[in-house]
């Protein structure tokens, strides 16, 4: 530190500390511990069902970018574009441009990803997140039946951490790690 401090003085670059209030770690570290990689990359175009619960991959979530880019292009195809299910209390950018939006209540997820996972039932969960049991009996249909699905986790709620765990262990249950997520 006090050769790269040295280094950085004789460019007239002072040492700074940078500071994301709004960064979701508990996503990154959970991401990390599963993936083995904070942001692993979603290949959109690899997709037939994308799902998304809160992660707001076309605004501020992960590399937003590169995310709008690779989301395009496979959005853009003639056929065999994935569809996409936003899961989230708010609609939000990345919610604008879903084929469905679940308007489940803040701090749900969770529980509808458990009931996904097997831990929990679906009717459960339709009561937690305030929407209609058919309406998750549906999404679980639709992720069972994709051949090949990329399944997100974002959000700032106090279980963000545990959700982020949660979609992981979907992900790898569903054969996506290493075919849609790519760390």
């Amino acid at each position: 530190p006090a050769f790269l401090d040295s280094v950085l003085a004789g460019y007239g670059i002072a040492p700074h500390v940078s500071y994301d209030a709004e960064a979701p770690i508990a996503v990154a570290q959970a991401n990390k511990t599963a993936y083995g990689a904070s942001w692993p990359h979603v290949d959109f175009g690899a997709s037939t069902l994308i799902v998304s619960f809160s992660a707001d991959f076309l605004d501020a979530w992960g590399l937003p970018v590169p995310q709008q880019l690779a989301f395009a292009d496979a959005r853009g195809k003639v056929e065999g574009a994935p569809r996409f299910i936003y899961v989230g209390a708010r609609r939000s950018l990345t919610g604008l441009n879903a084929d469905q939006w679940i308007p489940a209540r803040p701090g749900s997820e969770l529980t509808i990803v458990n009931a996904l996972l097997g831990r929990g039932s679906m009717t459960a969960a339709a009561e937690a997140a305030g929407v209609g049991a058919a309406l998750l009996e549906g999404l679980a249909r639709e992720i069972r039946g994709a051949t090949a699905s990329a399944i997100l986790s974002g959000g700032h709620s106090e279980n963000a951490g545990e959700l982020a765990s949660a979609v992981a262990e979907l992900n790898k249950q569903r054969g996506n790690v290493g075919k849609t997520i790519k760390p």
